[in-house]
């Protein structure tokens, strides 16, 4: 349900280019929070579909949700600062994205390996700098 609205959103197909505002749990900087709480993102931002730009660092969220693989003109994505381990594989389909930051997060080398495979090429990845990110 977005802005109030009664009945669920299935399609926001409006001129949204970006988006900066949203705020789970505040991440400092160098500070992880894992207190067992399940923050999920609503699977409603994967109906803006005009979206270019989404920054979500600095918030304890797990997971993107499958519907980010709607966004098909997304081209900039940072979830530097999050818990997320993963993207969804439904991600592949956003062929536009440059680039991705998740350098502050729960990414371990299996994943780099899973999700280096699941975006674009020659979309740049920046992964945490504890994990060996060349192979």
């Amino acid at each position: 349900y977005v802005g109030g609205s009664i009945a669920p959103v299935e399609n926001l197909n409006i001129g949204v280019k970006y988006f900066y505002g949203i705020k789970t749990n505040h991440i400092a900087p160098g500070e992880y929070t894992d207190m067992g709480i399940d923050y999920t993102l609503p699977d409603e931002l994967g109906g803006l579909v005009n979206l270019e730009k989404l920054k979500l660092h600095h918030n304890a969220f797990r997971s993107l949700p499958s519907s980010f693989g709607k966004l098909h003109k997304l081209n900039y994505l940072d979830v530097d600062y999050t818990n997320i381990k993963t993207v969804p594989v439904e991600m592949g389909s956003c062929k536009k994205l440059l680039f991705f930051n998740a350098r502050h997060s729960y990414i371990d080398e299996d994943s780099i390996k899973e999700i280096k495979y699941i975006l674009p090429k020659d979309c740049v990845k920046l992964f945490p700098q504890t994990c060996n990110c060349n192979s």
